[in-house]
């Protein structure tokens, strides 16, 4: 998120994550978005497979040049 929000050039970033880690709620919605992901992240003794499965289901980036 930190590489996004500073990609974006969001002024004051910073205190904008602070205020979202400390957000239970916002907290827990994320952790139930992606159960699958963390189960899957647990059961695999290589956690960058898991990671790459994930990744995969996004479309690529589009190049801009």
């Amino acid at each position: 998120m930190k590489l996004v929000l500073e990609h974006r050039e969001v002024s004051h970033w910073q205190k904008l994550l602070d205020r979202l880690m400390t957000d239970e709620e916002m907290l827990a919605g994320v952790r139930l978005k992606f159960r699958d992901v963390y189960a899957a992240i647990e059961s695999k003794p290589d956690a960058s497979e898991a990671l790459g499965t994930f990744l995969a289901e996004f479309p690529e980036a589009k190049k801009t040049h």
